[in-house]
């Protein structure tokens, strides 16, 4: 059994204990059941080794960096930012047509239970902006962490930092499974005919439905009084799943990023952040891996190509990784490409 099915049986097992519960006890078979949340943690969307040549690299702008790096109170974290301020419009809105069919039905189930306008307005924040990520792009070794197409998109403009990850790999593969790290999938909008991925996308929606299925199983075996509750329960769940593979898909057009994703769906409120370090804009975010877990042999720092003293800036960050906690000596050097910035509109 893979590590995805075996997660999966999980999820199904500790769904259908509380179901059982609930056929002998309608009053109130508990949605924040021990066993699910810790199913939901687990859950695996895709077996998604890395190949062994392949390299995972976070880029990111040299204030964040900063930030990262400059409090020596706690352990450097990387930040999942909220997707509502994506630069890509069709962000969590490319659906395969059996998905969509799914949601649809789980949708139209959920509101026959949930019929008030305080519900509705539950389902609205249910689904929409609560969806967290953290980005890597891959590739060649050498090549994926001074690359100048990803320090114009995502090394502000070459004004920034790229972080080489080297725990993503097969001999590392602890730290992969911990952080179910997906590799994005990029699909036409049209989803006309037979695409190649298509098998796929099918079996996805096989386990939503069945997901769905056993969620109104144990939503139907709920006495009346508990019904709504439980039902509210349940429902987060299944948007907390369908959602995570939402965000693990992009349009074509993006495949030459060769993306990977950290998802979180649906966090705590407590766990919410907020960054005002913009002028104009608040972003929301939560806390992702420890980066002195990600940061080991064979890992590497890199100072983007149009900082105007480079030599000062690697020299800052290795000072502030030396009083970091948690984090082992990591090599930083300045990038060696030579770089046109965008002209500023």
């Amino acid at each position: 059994m893979t590590r995805l099915e075996k997660s999966w049986d999980n999820l199904f097992g500790a769904l259908r204990r509380i179901g059982e519960r609930g056929s002998k006890n309608p009053r109130h078979p508990s949605g924040e059941d021990p066993d699910l949340v810790t199913a939901m943690s687990e859950l695996v969307l895709y077996d998604d080794p890395l190949d062994q040549k392949s390299s995972l690299v976070h880029y990111t702008s040299w204030k964040s960096a900063l930030s990262m790096f400059g409090q020596a109170h706690r352990n450097p974290i990387l930040r999942m930012y909220n997707y509502e301020h994506c630069n890509d419009p069709e962000e969590g809105r490319i659906k395969p047509p059996d998905w969509k069919d799914v949601e649809e039905e789980m949708e139209n189930w959920v509101k026959a239970i949930l019929k008030t306008e305080s519900d509705r307005r539950w389902i609205d924040n249910v689904k929409f902006g609560s969806t967290y990520g953290c980005s890597f792009s891959s590739g060649t070794a050498g090549e994926i962490e001074d690359n100048l197409t990803y320090w114009r998109f995502y090394g502000n403009n070459g004004q920034g930092c790229s972080l080489k990850i080297s725990r993503f790999n097969q001999e590392n593969k602890e730290i992969v499974d911990a952080y179910n790290v997906h590799k994005v999938r990029y699909r036409s909008k049209d989803f006309e005919g037979a695409y190649p991925e298509k098998e796929e996308d099918e079996k996805v929606a096989e386990r939503l439905r069945e997901l769905l299925d056993v969620s109104r199983e144990i939503v139907d075996k709920t006495s009346e009084d508990y019904r709504h509750e439980i039902c509210k329960a349940i429902t987060e769940k299944l948007y907390r799943v369908i959602y995570g593979y939402y965000h693990l898909i992009k349009d074509i057009a993006y495949r030459s990023e060769c993306e990977w994703r950290m998802i979180k769906v649906r966090p705590e409120w407590n766990d919410i952040r907020y960054d005002t370090t913009s002028e104009n804009l608040v972003r929301r975010y939560v806390d992702g891996p420890v980066i002195g877990e990600l940061l080991r042999s064979g890992s590497v720092i890199t100072v983007g190509p149009t900082l105007v003293n480079p030599d000062i800036a690697r020299d800052c960050l290795l000072h502030l990784i030396e009083k970091a906690p948690g984090i082992d000596y990591v090599p930083v050097k300045t990038s060696t490409r030579k770089y046109r910035q965008t002209p500023s509109r």
